[in-house]
Order: structure tokens, then C-alpha cells, then sequence
């Protein structure tokens, strides 16, 4: 019996340490370094992956300090007051965890978003990943 308990938290384990997603374990655009510290980065540019978790998580589309929220297709632009940062993030789906992905420029240069979009595409390509609707996540 002590044997088959062993076995199925062995398992349960594994199951707990191949859920989780490191930013190392993907493919970075040209130009951004290999994701060390939980993100990737390219001059004032970083892309960090963490767990989406739908009700926690929801405020990403309606914070505080989000401005100019807009989602196009699968990407959503924003414009953080609070970090002085914009970007565009999306969501992913790896097996059945979905993941926040968020291309971040260190300054309120909205200018910067389509940068930001074509890194998180190339991102996509280089990896195997589609973002999920936003809507879909409601």
C-alpha cells in the first residue's frame, strides 16, 4: 500500500512540475537574449509569460491604471499609468493552462505597440503558439 501511495504522489508531482511554463523554455525573437529572470528582453523591450488565471486575472482587461485598452484580433495594446510602460499581450493555451504573454516597452511611447505586436507575432511563429479570442475567455 506505502508503495502505491509513493507512486501516485510521484506522479502527481510531475504532473505539478510539467504544468509550469518558463520563459526559458521558449524560442526568443531575433534580437532578445535567451529569458533569463522570467523574462526575455531586447533594449527597453522584455516578454514575460505567466499563468492567466480567468478570475484573477480579468482586470487585465479593465484596470485602473490601463489606458487606451484596445483589443484587435487576439492582441490587446495598453497603456500603464502606474509602470509608465505600454505594450500588447495576449493570451495562450498550452495543453489545457492558459497563459498571460505580454510584450512590455519600458516608456509611454504608444508609438511603440506595433513593435510590441510584431515581437509577441514572431514570438507565436518561433514557438508553435496561437493567442486565444479574448472573448472566448468570458
Amino acid at each position: 500500500m506505502k508503495k502505491i501511495l509513493i507512486l501516485l504522489l510521484m506522479i502527481f508531482l510531475a504532473g505539478t512540475v510539467s504544468a509550469a511554463v518558463d520563459i526559458m523554455d521558449f524560442k526568443s525573437p531575433d534580437g532578445f537574449d535567451a529569458g533569463y529572470g522570467g523574462s526575455m528582453s531586447y533594449n527597453d523591450y522584455s516578454i514575460t509569460i505567466e499563468p492567466y488565471e480567468k478570475n484573477m486575472d480579468q482586470d487585465v482587461f479593465e484596470s485602473d491604471n490601463f489606458k487606451n485598452v484596445t483589443t484587435n484580433g487576439n492582441f490587446t495594446k495598453f497603456d500603464d499609468e502606474f509602470h509608465e510602460q505600454v505594450g500588447v499581450f495576449e493570451i495562450i493555451q498550452i495543453g489545457k493552462e492558459q497563459y498571460l504573454v505580454k510584450c512590455i516597452y519600458d516608456d509611454r511611447n504608444t508609438s511603440q505597440w506595433g513593435n510590441c505586436l510584431k515581437y509577441l507575432k514572431e514570438f507565436n511563429e518561433k514557438n508553435n503558439l496561437t493567442a486565444i479570442t479574448p472573448e472566448k475567455l468570458y
